[in-house]
């Protein structure tokens, strides 16, 4: 029996599941139903995608799934949702320690995922409230005797119980009947340190105060250059992921063919010198480039600049181990 139901633009008939989403996505939407611009939601442990197809498909959320379930593929196709990115593989601790300086997003989802970081939940929930503006966490319950982990529930409830997040429901565990409660935590994502997670590999120039000015109606993003002569500026807010992490963190959907055309359709009406993966968001399926409303672009780019990009998107592998 699968462990969470099956959405295919709609509840998929005659599929048993472990633990019903219905009444959890409620919770979950009164939230994101907050937000009157486009935004972002980072999926957690998505399973099989139920949160994040139906908030995708109800509120037009851009979600960005982390899972490395096979079934993902077969649902990703079948929902043909504009809206959906799925990273095919699981993030360690220090993947999202890291992945959270410099990535943000709007609303981050943990249900019933803590626990399987083990003795390692506190920095696991720490990353995620540096890579979200709101996170939406849910626990094992006290005595939920079957569940991986199940010793480290009465730390996370102290926890939780400890910090200003806030109750929003309990919800029965498939393993005890017992009482799971989710909470809601304010995150801090309105910093950035680095461009990508490879950044000091790639020799990246440091970052100088990147903040992402975010509120229910409106986002931006403000960056302070350093050096001889600091210069502001302010982006809007794109609701996504850096291609180039999203590439380098085994990013399967949209499939890269994709990811290659619409790039490539893009590169087609930007001039520069810096047409590379990591200067691209990937917002479900559209691409775009991160300061393409506030760049004096040139008029044309350097010879072979746009193949050499395409070239670097094709051959992209994980970067984290």
């Amino acid at each position: 029996m699968r462990y969470q139901e099956t959405w295919v633009r709609g509840p998929a008939p005659g599929i048993p599941a472990q633990r019903p989403c219905a009444d959890r996505y409620e919770v979950i939407r009164t939230i994101c139903e907050r937000y009157t611009r486009p935004f972002s939601v980072f999926d957690l442990g998505a399973n099989l995608g139920y949160f994040s197809f139906r908030l995708a498909e109800d509120c037009g959320a851009i979600c960005t799934m982390v899972d490395n379930r096979e079934e993902l593929l077969e649902l990703c196709e079948l929902n043909d949702s504009p809206n959906i990115n799925w990273l095919a593989r699981r993030l360690s601790a220090d993947d999202l320690s890291l992945l959270s300086r410099c990535e943000s997003f709007d609303v981050v989802l943990a249900m019933s995922v803590l626990h399987h970081y083990g003795n390692r939940w506190l920095d696991a929930i720490n990353a995620l409230c540096n890579l979200g503006h709101h996170v939406i966490a849910e626990i094992p319950a006290l005595g939920d005797s079957g569940t991986l982990n199940a010793g480290l529930a009465e730390e996370m409830h102290d926890y939780f119980d400890g910090t200003n997040a806030e109750h929003l429901a309990d919800f029965p565990s498939h393993k005890s009947g017992k009482p799971r409660p989710c909470y809601l935590m304010k995150g801090n994502a309105d910093r950035i340190t680095q461009q990508t997670i490879d950044a000091a590999k790639r020799g990246a120039p440091a970052l100088h105060g990147v903040n992402i000015r975010a509120t229910y109606k409106d986002a931006q993003v403000e960056i302070a250059h350093g050096g001889a002569t600091p210069t502001k500026e302010k982006r809007p807010f794109i609701a996504g992921m850096n291609l180039w992490n999203f590439l380098l963190l085994n990013g399967t959907w949209p499939p890269k063919s994709d990811i290659l055309s619409r790039a490539s359709a893009l590169l087609d009406g930007v001039c520069g010198d810096d047409l590379e993966p990591h200067n691209m968001i990937i917002s479900g399926r559209e691409i775009k480039m991160i300061d393409q409303n506030t760049k004096a672009w040139k008029t044309s780019s350097s010879i072979g600049a746009k193949s050499a990009c395409l070239a670097k998107i094709s051959a992209a592998q994980r970067e984290v181990q």
